[in-house]
């Protein structure tokens, strides 16, 4: 029933994939799901490549789980409120700024206009929509908020981060002061340089393999510009011979990543 379904849909008809999964869904599973189904539909119809819309559903701390399965998929600021849920509805007094819930898409985020009687604005810069509270960074040249709260530019850690965080020298990154272990958290973090994990900029084999012998403290730790972030970096790029390609760097540091 189903491919007959997807054998009679015209690749300009109005098709989607819509998913609201449960938040304890395994990313890996859905995102392959998903892929099926594209791939499912293209073979029916003898397309070559038709990409079907896609909407998912899930928490904005899982964008990392989901752009790892499917790098086309953009997270916008649009909170997602369930007239059900005791947690995550509107209103709800239990969650500081607003449902953490956000949708996922492949469709370029420029065509997709949030209203601002609910408090969202129009950045011409991004060429999105996102929360009022959500300012636009010159540095990170993007509006850096994730959870709804205004962040700050750390100009140590080259990144914007939560208002509440505070820069560590030992380890060379903003967290949370309440109980922070810089050795356990360097085992979880990803270096910028590399982009590999386990191990922050200081600890990065890519000043020994270039010959660098400085590390700039404030701005662009390469190259101590102040006007891109370290992923920007273009003499990084050009040292490690970085490559973006499927939605995934590859340098000679860290192949692949």
């Amino acid at each position: 029933m189903f491919e007959r379904y997807l054998k009679h849909v015209e690749p300009s008809s109005r098709i989607c994939i819509f998913t609201d999964p449960p938040f304890g869904c395994r990313t890996e599973l859905l995102a392959n799901t998903i892929q099926t189904i594209n791939q499912m539909y293209n073979h029916i119809n003898s397309f070559v490549q038709q990409v079907l819309p896609t909407f998912w559903i899930f928490p904005y701390f899982m964008e990392t789980y989901i752009r790892q399965e499917m790098p086309s998929m953009e997270m916008a600021d649009y909170q997602v409120n369930y007239t059900n849920h005791e947690k995550y509805r509107e209103g709800s007094k239990a969650i500081k700024n607003g449902s953490p819930v956000r949708m996922f898409t492949n469709v370029p985020l420029g065509m997709i206009r949030l209203p601002t009687g609910e408090g969202y604005k129009y950045c011409q810069k991004c060429d999105k929509s996102v929360l009022k509270s959500n300012s636009h960074c010159s540095i990170c040249k993007a509006c850096t908020s994730k959870n709804g709260a205004p962040y700050k530019h750390c100009s140590k850690c080259h990144i914007c981060v939560k208002t509440n965080y505070v820069h560590c020298g030992k380890c060379g990154r903003c967290a949370q002061v309440e109980e922070h272990n810089c050795q356990q958290y360097k085992r979880m973090v990803s270096c910028r340089i590399c982009l590999g994990r386990g191990h922050v900029e200081k600890g990065c084999s890519f000043w020994k393999r270039y010959g660098i012998s400085r590390m700039f403290q404030v701005g662009c730790a390469v190259c101590g510009g102040k006007a891109h972030i370290l992923r920007d970096c273009a003499k990084r790029k050009v040292l490690t011979k970085e490559v973006y390609f499927l939605g995934k760097y590859h340098n000679e540091i860290n192949e692949p990543i």
